[in-house]
């Protein structure tokens, strides 16, 4: 195997090799209120859940390489202490582009990716109304790792749209989701084809589960 050392690499370079070793990436979409009660969004892939119970998200930012997108909603989150996590589904993937181009000081880019911001019931940074899931959060902690700002939020309100909600089992119906994710620099991966994995299936020589189940 090639061996790389951290230690003989530019942050460039860093970088892209960790967009290509890591992935598929999930995306999301985060929302804050800016000045003047303007709504913010960002794109992030460098997101997880830190913890279910209680329930804890985390991601990222990098204020210095993504100029004004990163210190803006860096300034947001300081300010208001609370942002919204919107998920990304097929439907919802072709916004990202929009909300990740170039900036048009007479349009914010909720209003170019003909997106609708909608009230969040605990918090005050508005939802995206046109995503499958929403996580309201308040801000718990903000620090430097490097040259990025990690951000940790608890998440106060779930939202899920009811055609992918099963209220009596309480799960998220996936392969309705249709999640989008990011692999490598610009490319994207569908969840179109899921199958499942259990240690109490048994393992065919391909490696598959025996009876795993692809939609």
């Amino acid at each position: 195997m090639t061996v790389l050392r951290p230690d003989d690499m530019s942050a460039k370079q860093l970088d892209a090799l960790f967009r290509q070793a890591i992935g598929p990436r999930p995306l999301a979409i985060v929302s804050t209120t800016g000045r003047f009660g303007i709504t913010h969004l960002y794109v992030t892939e460098w997101y997880s859940s830190a913890c279910s119970y209680p329930p804890t998200q985390y991601f990222s930012i990098d204020p210095e390489a993504e100029e004004w997108r990163g210190g803006e909603l860096l300034d947001h989150l300081r300010a208001n202490r609370d942002f919204v996590l919107n998920g990304v589904d097929e439907a919802l993937a072709p916004a990202l582009a929009i909300i990740e181009g170039p900036r048009d000081p007479d349009s914010s880019a909720l209003q170019r990716a003909r997106l609708t911001a909608i009230p969040s019931t605990q918090v005050g940074s508005p939802r995206v109304k046109e995503s499958p899931t929403q996580l309201e959060c308040r801000v718990l902690d903000i620090f430097s790792v490097g040259n990025r700002y990690v951000v940790i939020g608890a998440v106060v309100a779930f939202h899920v749209r009811e055609d992918l909600f099963d209220e009596h089992g309480g799960k998220i119906e996936q392969t309705a989701y249709r999640a989008v994710g990011r692999i490598g620099l610009d490319e994207h991966i569908r969840c179109s084809e899921l199958y499942l994995m259990s240690p109490s299936l048994p393992i065919t020589a391909d490696g598959m589960p025996l009876s795993g189940a692809t939609t």
